[in-house]
């Protein structure tokens, strides 16, 4: 009959490997003796309590590039057996020696310096590398900060995105302090003939709550800012897409590395490869996955009405219709924005009556005014930008007068009439126009021979939409 066994699961910093002595003695006077140990995960298997002593000796002498070196690996073993300890298991970057309480033993590590030369090298071909893998993902998302506009709050998945770099830039930062600090304090050490300097259980403890505490929150956030706006399940596998491609790739890489014999140039070139497919499949999935969102209905429903409570423009209010073409509507939100929403219909080509094509609403319900300006503002900017820019066309193609009319496209509503606060006629035609009352925000459009500045279209906007 075979002993239980457990698995454990713990994740230890170069600079903090020695915790793991203490952690194996405590598990083997409970009676859960280290069996294998792959990666972060440790396989015990059940035994009599023992006092015993454990050394888990730091045995890194490659590359991640470069294939296993195992003959090295077993002249350590051999040399560490001769000196009276009993090998337990290893992974790729330690081998775990014990013996009993009272036996004699040589001891493994004896020269600081050496020692602490062995933990900086191996500290900067893993953990180091690790963390400059993820600067480019980083400095991706504070690129996506510098073009920060005001419709980046109105959605929690954008806010997702302008909060997430400098959540994981924290992250990164609160993990990789600790091996920074280790290395500082102790190379003072070393110039100053003192022993190394390792950190308590407790010390580790403490910054293993912080950075469990952070990605739990990060995580948390992901959720409730970023899937709970997401209607379909295939925007979750796009939003992964890029980090399951590098996992896969990434791992692919390792595990070829490490089971085929090749040089350590050649195991370069192919994970610069590697990189380079990764970031081609990545653009291919994220660039098809737009084209989903602005082709399907995952976003926006076809042919859905609103529920009574939201106030919107119908052709119905305007003029009698016998059918509906066509109907979308596209709701999102934030803590910012409690409430937005867009909703449009176009009349069946047989049932338009007073050349009335198409009604289109866009409501933006802000927490506060203080928001509403913020997004009236954005908004404007973007329009004026808009404008700048298509005269400055025009006039590259000599018309003056087609510049002057863009320029002059925007026109200030009259606040009387609509009972807001402020507002512009967004185009000559006057077929548009964006208005604020307190913290609402109304973004209309009537297409057809009508336009919003007749008196009877006022009316009717301002009685459906409660702005009397």
């Amino acid at each position: 009959m075979k002993n239980k066994t457990k698995k454990r699961i713990k994740f230890t910093s170069i600079t903090e490997y020695k915790i793991l002595e203490e952690y194996f003695e405590k598990m083997a006077a409970k009676g859960w003796m280290l069996k294998e140990y792959k990666k972060s995960i440790m396989v015990f298997e059940e035994i009599e309590p023992k006092e015993l002593d454990f050394n888990v000796s730091l045995f890194y002498n490659t590359t991640p590039f470069d294939y296993p070196d195992h003959e090295k690996d077993n002249e350590y073993r051999e040399l560490c057996e001769e000196s009276g300890w009993t090998f337990c298991a290893s992974n790729q970057l330690y081998q775990v020696f014990c013996k009993e309480k009272n036996q004699e033993a040589i001891p493994i590590h004896t020269d600081s310096s050496e020692e602490f030369t062995i933990i900086k090298k191996t500290y900067m071909k893993t953990e180091l590398i690790s963390m400059i893998a993820l600067l480019p993902i980083i400095c991706l998302g504070f690129f996506h900060i510098l073009k920060f506009d005001y419709e980046d709050i109105l959605s929690n998945g954008d806010l997702f995105n302008i909060i997430s770099p400098f959540f994981l830039f924290i992250i990164i930062i609160s993990t990789h302090f600790y091996p920074v600090f280790w290395l500082i304090k102790n190379k003072s050490n070393i110039s100053k003939g003192k022993e190394l300097y390792f950190s308590t259980n407790k010390g580790k403890l403490g910054r293993d709550i912080l950075m469990w505490s952070l990605i739990g929150i990060y995580f948390i956030m992901l959720v409730f800012m970023v899937f709970t706006d997401i209607p379909h399940i295939s925007f979750i596998l796009i939003a992964f897409a890029p980090m399951v491609i590098g996992i896969l790739i990434g791992s692919y890489c390792v595990k070829r590395f490490k089971t085929k014999k090749r040089s350590r140039t050649h195991n370069i070139l192919f994970f610069i490869g590697g990189i380079i497919l990764s970031f081609v499949l990545t653009m291919l999935v994220l660039i098809g996955g737009i084209r989903m969102m602005i082709s399907s209905d995952f976003m926006d429903k076809k042919n859905e009405t609103p529920p009574e409570h939201m106030r919107v423009l119908k052709l119905s209010d305007f003029t009698e219709i016998d059918s509906i073409k066509r109907t979308r509507l596209y709701k999102k939100s934030s803590i910012f924005v409690p409430i937005s929403f867009s909703y449009y219909e176009i009349a069946d080509k047989n049932s338009r009556k007073d050349g009335i094509i198409s009604v289109d609403t866009e409501y933006i319900q802000c927490k506060n005014k203080d928001v509403a300006d913020f997004v009236f503002e954005g908004y404007m900017k973007k329009e004026f930008e808009r404008k700048e820019e298509r005269a400055k066309e025009a006039r590259e193609w000599g018309s003056e007068e087609r510049a002057i009319s863009y320029e002059n496209d925007i026109k200030e509503v009259s606040i009387q009439k609509w009972g807001v606060d402020r507002g512009y006629y967004l185009y000559e035609s006057k077929n548009e126009i964006i208005i604020q009352k307190d913290n609402l925000i109304y973004v209309l459009g009537i297409h057809g021979d009508k336009d919003l500045s007749e008196k009877e279209i006022i009316n009717i906007c301002r009685n459906k939409l409660g702005l009397n």
